[in-house]
Order: C-alpha cells, then structure tokens, then sequence
C-alpha cells in the first residue's frame, strides 16, 4: 500500500508593535509552531528587534516608531500596517496567518482574508477598553479597529473564558477556542537554593504599568518598612512607571528595596530562587509567564485572581491568592504567607502542576489539534 505523503503546512505569526515583554511568548509560539508546520515565518514590528533568524523559521523584521505626536503616531502605525500587508503577499501562498497582537491591524487582517487564509487572533489579556482613554485619539481609533478585526477573523485564541467578558466577546462565541503558548523549559527553572534556606525577601518581576498594580504594590512596601524591618524587596522590570516608583522609594526612604532593570531571559530562574514570595498584583491578566516560572523554581506565588491565575493558583494548596490589589491587601497577605506553616508543600504541589501542564510535549499536541 502506498503510504501518504505528509500535507505541507505553511504558517505565519504576525507581530505588529509588539513590546520587549512580548519576546518570550512570541518566541514561545514560534517554537510551538515550527514542530507543527514546514514553514514558519514572523512579521514583527518593532521599535527594536528583540527576537531573531534561526534556521527554524524567516523573520521578516520592520522597524517601527510609536511615540510622537497624534499624528505622526498615526502615519507611523499606517506604515506599519501597509508593510505587513506588503510581507504577507509576499510570502503568499499560506496556510494559517496568527495574529499576536494587543490591538487590530485592519489593512493586515484583511490581507489575510483577501488571500483566503485561516485567520486566527491570539488575544492577549491587557484590553485597553478596560481603561478611560477619553482624551486619547488613537486609542479610542484603536479600539474601533479592534472590534472590526474580531468580525473579520476565523477563530479567536483565549487563555481563559474568564477574558470572554473582558474582551465583550459575547456575539463572538462560535469563534472563540481557549489555548495558550506557555511551556517551560524545566532545565532552566527548577528550584536551585531550598526554600528554607533563602532569605525573606518578596519579589515583584514584570513590566512597571498601571495594569501590573505594581504601585499598589510599592504601597504595600511603605506599610511593611512600617512595621517590620526584616523584609527586602526585589523589583525587576521596566516601563512607564519606573521613575514615578524611583520617586517614590526615594521619597519613603525605601532602603531595603532592590531595583533592577530588564535582565536576560536565561537569567530569571537565578532572580527568583532568592525570593521567598512572588507577587502578582495585577488588575488584567492573562497566563502570566512569571507565575508559571515562579511555581518551577518553588517560589510561592501571592497574585489577584484575575484572568487564567484562579485557574492554576488555589489558595493554600498551589499558591495564595489576594482578595483584592489593594496596598493593605497585599501587605497584610505577603504576612500571611510568610507565617503559614507548610509552605514547602504548597510549593512542591505548584512544581508538579506547572511540570504536567505546561511541558513541551504537551502544548505541541494541543496546537496540533488546532491545525487540523
């Protein structure tokens, strides 16, 4: 009997404006993809390239300025827009064409549609019509986008159904699939100091953004620097807020906070084996990499339940989660984390979940499914 010849799959990622802190999942992705497709390609536009050519896949990498006035912002997004479209046609014929993008790109989505791809939009959890943008024009130019582009695509891609309501997908529910591209490299986060053996210190890891609550974390601090003066604070990250929290510090004469800027992605499980607890104060999330690290490498988690985290962090049994964000929240909870006695435990448990779920292995085969 003749065997059958494999169906060749040609697949691309498009990747418009995307940020430093999107690198990991969209390399995530990429790697997902190239064991599913024969051809992969990237679009990424950037104000600079933070993911680059492997032999595995083509990166068709445009560079891109956001900042400036409403109208030049504007024509630089067009641009941006119209080379994408540019790229796609040129590396036409496709099979699949997935989105990975915070906001709608008009001209690029419906370049996908004029050459009768499969069109596919990975939401992210941050969803700008959850904020007040009133006297922001390109938001609010943005926002419509959005909401054409859901109409236009085949499927939308969630982590959770919990962001169905975030992302006012309700007319939209014959379109909606729950996936992710999170898997771990479990070589790398592993717990390398015991537990017992670190130091008090609580960490906050991630972009310093309004949604992040990572004010409302710094509060917590000043309340904490109060009342004990054994606890030292980390916080790695970068962002819009980084010298408002400088001021801050400066201004509460936070001595034992630790600041530190982005730093390489090999070198996060180092950072977080030397804290005794992770928080995750966010207003919006989706499947936060940092949680699903943390748990590897046997750092508690302290998080807002909010987006996919309910659905991995159980209170007391793989992690501990906030009744609310609130500066008084938070530090009367890092306490309570702090005093709980089977810590070692909770964090075992949160080790085996994040090894089952979010392996390699495992999340080839769930997109595998997707594919066909």
């Amino acid at each position: 009997m003749k065997k059958m010849k494999k169906k060749a799959i040609k697949t691309c990622i498009v990747a418009m404006s995307f940020e430093k802190a999107f690198s990991t999942p969209l390399t995530n992705l990429k790697n997902i993809l190239v064991k599913i497709s024969t051809n992969v390609d990237v679009i990424a536009g950037s104000e600079k390239q933070f993911i680059y050519n492997d032999e595995n896949f083509d990166l068709h990498y445009i560079p891109y300025k956001s900042s400036g006035k409403f109208f030049n912002k504007l024509i630089n997004y067009l641009t941006l827009e119209i080379k994408t479209s540019i790229e796609l046609f040129k590396i036409a014929p496709l099979d699949y064409c997935i989105f990975f993008s915070q906001n709608g790109s008009i001209l690029p989505f419906l370049s996908s549609k004029l050459l009768n791809k499969n069109t596919l939009w990975l939401l992210p959890s941050y969803n700008k019509e959850m904020q007040n943008y009133t006297g922001d024009k390109l938001a609010i130019f943005s926002i419509i986008i959005s909401r054409l582009c859901i109409s236009l695509v085949d499927k939308l891609l969630i982590y959770s159904s919990s962001l169905k309501e975030l992302w006012n997908l309700a007319n939209h529910e014959n379109k909606i699939l729950i996936y992710n591209e999170h898997f771990l490299n479990f070589n790398l986060f592993q717990e390398n100091i015991d537990f017992n053996d670190r130091d008090n210190i609580v960490g906050f890891i991630g972009r310093l953004s309004k949604e992040k609550g990572v004010l409302n974390f710094i509060e917590a601090i000043t309340i904490l620097s109060n009342s004990d003066a054994n606890l030292k604070y980390l916080l790695i990250g970068s962002g819009p807020l980084k010298e408002q929290i400088e001021i801050l510090s400066k201004e509460n004469e936070l001595n034992n906070l630790e600041m530190i800027d982005w730093i390489e992605y090999d070198d996060i499980p180092t950072f977080i084996n030397r804290l005794k607890i992770i928080v995750i104060p966010s207003y919006t999330e989706g499947l936060p990499n940092v949680l699903l690290e943390s748990m590897a490498c046997g750092t508690p988690v302290l998080a807002t339940p909010v987006g996919t985290i309910p659905e991995i962090i159980k209170d007391g049994e793989t992690g501990f989660i906030l009744q609310d964000n609130s500066p008084e929240t938070i530090a009367n909870n890092i306490m309570r984390v702090l005093n709980t006695s089977n810590l070692k435990k909770i964090t075992e448990n949160a080790h085996l979940l994040v090894e089952e779920r979010f392996n390699y292995e495992n999340v080839v085969k769930m997109w595998k499914n997707l594919i066909k």
